[in-house]
């Protein structure tokens, strides 16, 4: 799809064209680029030629006799708004996205430069207070580094809430199973729960940041791995349907039932909830 953004313009008094300037940083009034489009007739302009997901900086210049005077600056923001938009910046969670969802941490689990910390020690994890209905449509997205320890049912995110006993009617854990050459350890994403996915066919490497995106249309479930996409299930429509049973709160890092061998090994740089429906 095609994208594009409509200007309207209101000048005081005689002008006999504009200049439109655009930029990915701010613009100094004082030493404007070349403008991106001159000689601007009417009161009405459209500018095709914008990237998707990118922040332009804007400045107009009305030209009367020759004479330019250049407007102020607005930013035109094209980069979507998540729902949830959790990332760790110099040591702090930040939570960007527009349901403002507040985040705790629990256990072992530390605040490192630029990510969640999850030591080999079970119940630590992140907790968003908000619950999470896994039969809707959604599309997750995560940036995470798993450690060299990292147990059976490996955790990343769940919908099950924190118990030490059985998993709740309906929980979805999403998590590290498979396992490496010569060990138990475990190096593929797949689900238990309401969803049993066998593991998908993408092998993460020990000490890697990988951005994996999982996303939920109807009965398909996708694995996308740095953009790229990995592979595709199906789940039946009665799992859907067991899914909707279940409405705790969204953990990252350890799931429900997970008391022995649930807590995930490494470090979680952003969660982001992209689309919930």
């Amino acid at each position: 799809m095609s994208k594009k953004i409509d200007y309207t313009f209101q000048v005081d008094g005689f002008v006999d064209s504009f200049n439109y300037y655009r930029s990915e940083s701010p613009m100094n009034p004082l030493v404007m680029p070349a403008p991106t489009t001159s000689n601007i007739k009417g009161l009405q302009y459209t500018d095709t030629t914008i990237v998707n997901l990118v922040d332009y900086y804007v400045r107009f210049g009305s030209v009367r006799a020759g004479v330019e005077k250049i407007s102020d600056e607005i930013k035109v923001s094209l980069a979507p708004r998540y729902l949830i938009d959790m990332t760790v910046e110099n040591g702090s969670i930040v939570e960007a996205g527009s349901l403002g969802v507040p985040w705790s941490i629990h256990g072992s689990a530390s605040i490192a430069v630029d990510s969640i910390t999850f030591p080999n020690i079970q119940g630590s994890y992140l907790k968003a207070n908000t619950a999470f209905n896994m039969s809707k449509n959604f599309e997750v997205e995560i940036e995470f580094s798993r450690g060299t320890t990292t147990p059976s049912s490996a955790t990343i995110f769940s919908n099950g809430g924190i118990t030490s006993g059985n998993r709740a009617s309906g929980a979805v854990d999403f998590m590290l199973s498979g396992a490496d050459a010569g060990s138990s350890y475990r190096n593929k994403i797949s689900s238990i729960g309401a969803f049993t996915l066998s593991p998908f066919n993408y092998t993460f490497a020990f000490n890697t940041y990988y951005k994996v995106k999982i996303i939920k249309s109807g009965l398909s479930i996708t694995l996308y791995v740095n953009d790229v996409l990995s592979q595709t299930q199906t789940i039946s429509s009665s799992a859907n349907n067991a899914a909707n049973a279940n409405l705790n709160p969204l953990t990252l890092g350890w799931g429900a039932g997970n008391t022995y061998n649930g807590q995930f090994v490494g470090s979680i740089k952003s969660f982001k909830l992209l689309k919930y429906d």
